[in-house]
């Protein structure tokens, strides 16, 4: 009996240290990802034992999405993104496809080597191509949508074929100052198109948003001039200038490493 006790305490106390040594295995992992919250980390050890043992040595890659507004700052996880990683090694490209979670990102475990990965928000595709180590280390790699209202903007179109429609070919512009924005590649515009009267003290606005690629942005001391092209027709008078809002869209992709 006492034979059988002490062989129960001693395997305890060796499940005890394996269990520490995991805990400060995984902690030691993200001693250099200074730029994850406290929160995010709980969230990403959670999902650990998932992907693979302790004493596998491929890498782990971490794909976040975050929609940030430079002034006034904020910033948010962007759920159900569809992200891609693909690899450059295999003779075929081998895909794998999955979506980013409540908190904006999705964790991939897979071999060293050279991968291609993409994610699309709002018609914006960002493409980067990384090589991952061969070995157990954290990469981590943010997409920030930078989104920026517009206070002040003046637009214009040329509806050439007269046609009471803007289509993909017509000219359409945007020019607006701004020290915060970097390369536009998107604009959306905010259109009222009524309103609802639910009881006599409340009213309820309608919005349709309407998005423009930028095919060609100029920038001259702060004052910009871009040239838009819409991703679907848009009758002109769904514009009433008055009272149209609009913000600009461009993506920044920033890599980690611990």
């Amino acid at each position: 009996m006492v034979e059988a006790s002490l062989g129960k305490r001693v395997l305890g106390l060796a499940l005890l240290a394996l269990a520490l040594f995991l805990i400060l295995n995984v902690a030691q992992s993200f001693t250099s990802l200074k730029v994850l919250n406290e929160e995010w980390v709980k969230e990403v050890r959670e999902s650990l034992f998932t992907f693979g043992k302790g004493e596998d040595k491929s890498p782990f890659l971490i794909v976040r999405t975050l929609l940030v507004q430079p002034e006034p700052f904020l910033v948010s996880p962007l759920a159900d993104i569809p992200v891609s990683l693909t690899s450059k090694d295999a003779k075929e490209n081998a895909t794998i496809f999955g979506k980013t979670g409540s908190r904006g990102n999705i964790i991939f475990r897979v071999p060293a080597g050279e991968y291609v990965i993409s994610a699309k928000y709002l018609g914006i595709i960002g493409n980067i191509t990384l090589t991952l180590p061969n070995e157990r280390a954290w990469v981590l790699v943010t997409y920030k949508y930078n989104r920026q209202p517009l206070d002040f903007f003046s637009f214009e179109f040329t509806d050439k074929d007269d046609t009471g429609i803007i289509y993909a070919g017509d000219a359409v512009k945007i020019k607006f100052y701004s020290e915060v924005i970097e390369t536009p590649e998107l604009l959306e515009l905010y259109i009222p198109i009524g309103s609802a009267r639910r009881s006599e003290e409340l009213k309820q606005t309608y919005v349709t948003i309407i998005n423009f690629k930028v095919m060609n942005s100029l920038n001259s001391d702060g004052e910009y001039k871009l040239t838009l092209t819409s991703y679907e027709p848009l009758p002109l008078n769904k514009l009433p200038y008055h009272s149209v809002k609009a913000a600009v869209y461009w993506l920044k992709i920033e890599v980690n490493r611990g």
